[in-house]
């Protein structure tokens, strides 16, 4: 009880990343794509999150706390009627990286497709390819893909005609304790962006990883 008889409401903490050797892993391993698998609040879309907020400052694409933009497309949510899914997903394609343009003059050269579920698999050759023909048309090298999937046996979509997941690096992710000071959003939100996430790995570590992706992609 505070002095004035009323209780406070904790404040919530800053976001305090934490990252084993998976981010490492991905940033070596992001020319083959990446994909990422484990159970709910493993941190799947954190660490997409970094890895893209990383590719963008390997394009000096700088990102801060009012900064909105996101190098990413969720799947859930979508139609399942090929049709209607190829009409939307063009749509938010289109507005996403245009805001990119507009802002950057530049395109993400790490993407993240997230809530990747099986209904979504037989689509997914096509809204590659129509997110290729976006960088193309501006005269950019296709983007490498990180691929979040959902579900806690993503076996069938592995193994499934999708022929980027047959190439791609796989990182499996494993239950993290909770935070009761933090949430799922607070630490997504921090790692988008620059300064805390370079705070969070130590500048040395975040210059590595942003030397090395300018060097691989």
């Amino acid at each position: 009880m505070s002095d004035s008889g009323f209780d406070k409401t904790p404040i919530r903490k800053e976001a305090d990343l934490r990252f084993g050797n998976e981010l490492k892993e991905a940033v070596e391993h992001i020319n083959q794509g990446i994909i990422i698998t484990g159970p709910s609040h493993s941190g799947k879309t954190v660490l997409a999150t970094a890895i893209t907020a990383l590719g963008l400052a390997s394009r000096d694409m700088i990102t801060e706390k009012a900064t909105n933009l996101l190098p990413d497309l969720a799947l859930g949510g979508y139609s399942t009627e090929s049709a209607q899914f190829q009409k939307d997903t063009q749509e938010d394609i289109n507005r996403i990286l245009e805001e990119y343009l507009d802002r950057y003059q530049n395109l993400p050269p790490i993407l993240m497709v997230d809530e990747v579920t099986p209904p979504y698999i037989a689509f997914l050759n096509q809204f590659v390819d129509r997110i290729n023909q976006f960088y193309s048309h501006n005269n950019m090298q296709h983007p490498r893909f990180v691929w979040v999937l959902q579900g806690n046996e993503p076996i069938q979509m592995l193994e499934g005609d999708f022929e980027a997941f047959h190439s791609a690096y796989q990182i499996d992710l494993h239950k993290k304790t909770a935070d009761s000071t933090s949430n799922n959003v607070g630490y997504r939100v921090a790692a988008a962006q620059t300064n805390i996430l370079k705070n969070s790995l130590g500048e040395g570590i975040f210059n590595d990883f942003v030397n090395l992706l300018q060097q691989q992609i």
